[in-house]
């Protein structure tokens, strides 16, 4: 198992990757492997809870926006600079530290263009200001990102958001709708837990990296 993971780590290096990243589950590990990926230079980068929601009623009815602010449906390519400007605002780029950052969550959310994926933006301006997106598949369905910029929280946007979502979810026909947040990110999971989901504690993944 070492010569073999000694070898990944050697055909990364070779290839030009930058870091190799495991995701494994809260003690779900054995020891023997963690100390594997330990010994190899592997260090936790970030845990995420997994939460979930299962519903068996109508959800309530969504409150109404604000009258200065619209709802714009992701378009993919067109409107990628727009959902990026909230990204950037809500989540900053700590966790994209790579100079192709932009080009790879480019990548991930044009795989879900098709999704329900509302922007919040400003009438006057068509500034963004929050958004979230719901994959689903029949009766399943998962929150991809919720989020919105600095100078707009605390005004009950994002509650109005999710409220459409699970709206959303609830008339096409999904029942459980499960979401990843990161462990140190409190706000959020008690934003998540005011909506009814709840930590899956033995889904709990954590994130390791190693620096090539």
């Amino acid at each position: 198992e070492k010569e073999l993971l000694d070898w990944l780590v050697a055909l990364a290096r070779d290839s030009g990757i930058g870091a190799l990243l495991k995701f494994t589950r809260a003690g779900r590990t054995p020891a023997r492997a963690s100390d594997l990926f330990k010994d190899a230079g592997f260090r936790e980068r970030v845990s995420y809870y997994h939460m979930r929601l299962e519903t068996s009623e109508a959800p309530p009815t969504p409150r109404e926006l604000p009258g200065e602010l619209d709802l714009v449906s992701y378009r993919g390519d067109e409107d990628f600079d727009l959902l990026w400007s909230v990204l950037e605002a809500a989540f900053g780029t700590a966790d994209q530290e790579e100079a192709d950052a932009y080009e790879q969550t480019k990548t991930v959310f044009d795989a879900i263009a098709f999704a329900y994926f509302p922007i919040c933006v400003e009438s006057a301006t068509r500034k963004a200001v929050g958004t979230i997106a719901m994959t689903s598949q029949g009766d399943s369905g998962g929150i991809v990102t919720f989020g919105v910029i600095p100078d707009f929280q605390g005004q009950g946007i994002g509650s109005i958001l999710m409220q459409r979502a699970l709206d959303h979810a609830w008339k096409t026909g999904v029942r459980t709708l499960d979401l990843a947040v990161r462990v140190e990110n409190p706000q959020a999971i008690g934003i998540y837990a005011r909506f009814g989901f709840q930590i899956v504690p033995e889904r709990t993944t954590v994130v390791l990296q190693k620096e090539m």
